[in-house]
């Protein structure tokens, strides 16, 4: 794993812009971990796209844990709205 002592993926919604607020976006909660983490995610959160109204989106953030981020993760984009941008 590199220096990695964790890793997780989470996943996000992205709500569309009004006349009075940007774009809003924030974790709904649900995380997957272990080996089949990545690809639980995703397909929870396309799942979730085919619900969802239209302007609202799902993403996918991978969570890496290391031993010199003083707990912190490294956050990296992985999924949005359908498409596959890193694993």
């Amino acid at each position: 794993m590199n220096g990695i002592l964790k890793e997780e993926f989470h996943i996000y919604k992205h709500l569309p812009p009004t006349s009075q607020t940007p774009r809003l976006w924030g974790a709904i909660g649900k995380w997957f971990d272990g080996p089949e983490g990545a690809k639980i995610a995703i397909s929870t959160a396309a799942l979730l796209q085919t619900s969802a109204p239209e302007g609202v989106e799902y993403s996918v953030q991978r969570y890496e844990y290391g031993i010199h981020r003083k707990n912190r993760p490294s956050k990296t984009m992985i999924w949005r709205n359908g498409r596959l941008i890193d694993v």
